[in-house]
């Protein structure tokens, strides 16, 4: 049974702590071999899509959602002095509690930045995501509307047979417009998914 996603994810979506804290690399290539250097680059026009294997809180009430699914794709596949970068096609939340209404204004951007291992950074830009409660009956606080949105860091991309997105402790989205009080001026990013495809993929340095 797949739990709950936190709103956040939103965001996704998307390891170690201490593996994020790390300083992503300019030099990054995703690979179908886990042996550097890589004999077998995902090259530009692969997709990477994840499904939502996570559960978590969004701010300072708990929305959580059953659904959701992450689309990128690879226009840069990386090099010897670039990261890996592209866009992001798809970003859905779906079967939420709290009566919430997410809506993905921007989808953005994403980049990928080796840090260690077969792990990298991700990070979304040009993302933005609305959250509109109506309060009432279901709700789990009043009448709002949050704006989030621009950057969004802490993701990372592990590496393996089966690839996973994760947040870290540090994954927050900063708010852009909205309520002082409810919406959280950086809210947290809580997610975990799998990457359902391509499979094998590694993150390794060029």
């Amino acid at each position: 049974m797949k739990r709950l996603v936190p709103i956040s994810l939103l965001a996704l979506t998307l390891m170690a702590a201490g593996a994020a804290l790390a300083s992503p690399s300019s030099a990054t290539v995703l690979c179908k071999n886990a042996t550097s250097p890589c004999s077998s680059v995902y090259g530009a026009g692969t997709v990477l899509k994840a499904e939502l294997e996570v559960e978590g809180a969004w701010g300072v009430f708990p929305i959580a959602c059953k659904e959701s699914t992450v689309e990128l794709e690879v226009t840069n596949p990386g090099s010897g002095t670039e990261s890996v970068s592209g866009t992001v096609n798809e970003f859905s939340l779906g079967n939420c509690n709290c009566e919430a209404l997410q809506t993905v204004v921007s989808k953005g951007k994403f980049s990928v930045g080796h840090t260690s291992g077969t792990i990298g950074a991700l990070q979304l830009s040009e993302f933005e995501v609305s959250l509109t409660l109506h309060g009432g009956a279901g709700s789990c606080a009043p009448t709002l509307h949050c704006l989030f949105g621009t950057t969004v860091t802490g993701l990372t991309l592990e590496g393996g047979t089966t690839a996973r997105i994760k947040s870290t402790e540090e994954a927050t989205i900063p708010k852009i417009s909205g309520n002082s009080l409810f919406c959280l001026k950086n809210a947290p990013v809580t997610a975990d998914y799998t990457v359902v495809s391509p499979e094998p993929l590694y993150v390794l340095a060029s």
